[in-house]
């Protein structure tokens, strides 16, 4: 019994012995001084060879990794380590491992063939970037769905060590100021690309790889969005559209809050996954973000020389991608021919459909119409709702057209420049009639008519306003007789449940029921009043449902007022009864006594029960919108 528990106390002697002092087998990454893009690659050289030979991947926390899905799992690394206890890896990866060795993969080591290896490997690609992934939702920048859209990776330095922070001058160059520049010297080491000249190339490069991509796809409208450390970037989109004067080819960057040290892993994970194309220098932080990219098309820096004072990259290679396959060549050697055999079908598809030539608006047969476009989208509000206001809202920031269907089609030949048209016949819109149509409707009646309407797979916008607003201005007929209605209905009932049943007035509540009866993922609810009062709001909602880009925003702002009275110069000429209250939005009701208005709600409340407490009550009775200012 004794010499048992002798030799069990060794066991346990020499087991806590071992796990105490001895290290243990497997893969481990050491860091440099660097920023995010140097260590992610230490680490995911570090995982391959782990994931390659089945050995335990151990953890090394570094800037952001905190924030990362590889930070929840983490297998801590040893803290001490000799010589004698481990192999370094210097370079490249392994073709064969010892059992019970540590394995460090120092920052440094170089080893090229990682990106083919995720790309040729899904198990690894996958176990990769569900470990590079942030732990948070971080929000995705809003691009453009019609146009092939691009991320360029300027490094610009931006941080303050060693003194070398700016890059040389000498950024764009034809022919013949590098055959100028032939015998000039540089000044003793001063700029950061005499020192890494493929992590800090000049912008040249940038324009020749778009000019390069460009033409290999056709000239195909390009979104171009420079991510950069630099702290001024629309200066550099300013001086890139300058330089590359390609009119199908729109630039885009950060507007304000730009440095080296902040939305790392905003711009990180957007410039990765984003985007179909990469344009990227040498620099760590861009070759990781292709390493868990899903780019169709990569350019990168390959080589660099100096002619004079000029840097210049002489040589550049293109990756095309298609699933687990992929080409790499020259940029020099590349043809459409390669393209077309080595792109995948997806940016192929969409280069092809962004060439689509839009259909004038005057040469379109509107009559066409009623049979094309399904599914549809239908754009539904009582009258007096602010449904035009909405449609040329709509034609601007997304340049699909509005059109109301009418029954006899043989009217649509007399409506030309009607408000019922696309508002793109009386206006410069851009509107584009090869981009689906946006219905306008008023009732059941109007959907009835297109005979096939699916409220489970089509999609309704649906405009509401408050309705002791549209329903008084509806009762007494032309808004300029409201004084004289008011006049002759004060202190007496309006609105019995006589009158909200009647034919007049019940397609209000019909509105709703078809609303709060469509396929809720396919719907979208927007109120008159946030349409006056907080437009830029209601639109970025708008936009996102129709799964279009803002980049007309601004500039529709910029002009709103008089986008304004361009509608009202509509009503002026085909309705003149019509009026505007500008941003009243109580133009009508506040004219009406609140015991009157209270009654008007317990009349909606008695007629429509369910409709009053799920859609009106908590905008439109007396308690919320008038007693409580909900808009002040």
């Amino acid at each position: 019994m004794k010499r048992f528990q002798r030799v069990s106390l060794l066991v346990i002697f020499f087991t806590t012995f071992n796990l105490l002092f001895c290290v243990p087998a497997g893969v481990m990454y050491t860091l440099s001084n660097g920023r995010f893009g140097d260590n992610i690659l230490a680490y995911a050289h570090a995982a391959y060879i782990a994931h390659t030979h089945d050995l335990p991947l151990y953890y090394t926390s570094f800037a952001y990794s905190n924030q990362l899905a590889l930070h929840i799992n983490k297998q801590a690394a040893p803290r001490h380590i000799s010589s004698k206890d481990a192999i370094f890896i210097t370079d490249g990866c392994l073709s064969k491992v010892k059992k019970n060795i540590l394995y460090v993969v120092r920052y440094y080591s170089e080893y090229l063939g990682l990106y083919d290896s995720v790309v040729t490997d899904p198990v690894f690609e996958q176990k990769v970037k569900e470990d590079i992934k942030p732990i948070k939702l971080i929000p995705s920048l809003n691009l453009p769905i019609d146009c092939i859209t691009v991320a360029v990776h300027v490094r610009k330095s931006g941080c303050k060590w060693d003194g070398y922070c700016k890059p040389n001058p000498n950024q764009f160059y034809t022919q013949e100021d590098l055959n100028n520049a032939v015998g000039k010297e540089l000044p003793p080491k001063k700029y950061a690309d005499q020192f890494w000249p493929l992590k800090f190339p000049p912008d040249q490069y940038y324009i020749d790889q778009l000019k390069a991509l460009s033409e290999l796809l056709d000239d195909p409208p390009l979104y171009v969005y420079l991510f950069t450390d630099y702290p001024d970037p629309q200066s550099l989109v300013e001086k890139y559209m300058y330089y590359l004067n390609k009119p199908n080819v729109e630039f885009s960057c950060r507007k304000k809050g730009n440095s080296h040290d902040r939305n790392v892993l905003e711009d990180f994970f957007a410039m990765a996954q984003q985007f179909d194309c990469f344009i990227r220098s040498g620099s760590n932080f861009g070759w990781a973000a292709q390493f868990i990219g899903n780019h169709k098309i990569v350019f990168t820096a390959d080589h660099a020389r100096w002619v004079g004072d000029i840097l210049t990259v002489d040589k550049a290679s293109i990756v095309i991608r298609d699933g687990n396959q992929f080409k790499r060549m020259s940029v020099e050697d590349v043809t459409k021919q390669d393209l077309l055999m080595h792109a995948s079908k997806d940016i192929l598809d969409k280069a092809a459909l962004s060439h689509f030539t839009p259909i004038p608006i005057k040469e379109m047969n509107l009559e066409q119409f009623y049979n094309d476009m399904q599914p549809r989208t239908y754009l539904l509000s009582f009258p007096i709702s602010g449904n035009t206001w909405l449609r040329y809202c709509i034609e601007f920031l997304t340049k699909r057209p509005t059109l109301q269907k009418y029954h006899s089609i043989d009217y649509v030949a007399k409506i030309e420049k009607n408000v019922n048209c696309p508002l793109g016949y009386t206006f410069d819109l851009g509107t584009d009639m090869s981009l689906p149509c946006i219905w306008k409707v008023h009732d059941l009646g109007y959907l009835q008519s297109f005979g096939d309407c699916d409220p489970k797979s089509e999609t309704l916008i649906f405009l509401l306003r408050n309705p002791k607003e549209v329903l008084l201005r509806n009762y007494c007929g032309d808004a300029k007789q409201f004084n004289t209605f008011f006049e002759q209905h004060h202190g007496k009932d309006l609105l019995s449940q006589k009158d909200l049943k009647s034919a007049k007035f019940a397609s209000y509540f019909q509105g709703l029921r078809i609303y709060d009866g469509w396929n809720s993922e396919k719907r979208l609810l927007i109120h008159y009043e946030d349409l006056i009062m907080r437009p830029r709001a209601v639109f970025y909602r708008l936009l996102s449902f129709l799964g279009c880009d803002d980049r007309y925003i601004d500039s529709f702002f910029q002009d709103y007022d008089n986008h304004k009275k361009r509608v009202l110069s509509i009503y002026n000429k085909q309705l003149p009864g019509s009026v505007s209250g500008g941003n009243d939005i109580l133009c009508y009701s506040k004219q009406i006594d609140p015991i009157e208005r209270k009654r008007m709600d317990k009349t909606i409340e008695k007629a429509y029960p369910r409709l009053w407490h799920v859609y009106l009550k908590v905008r439109y009775s007396e308690e919320v919108l008038y007693e409580q200012n909900l808009y002040d």
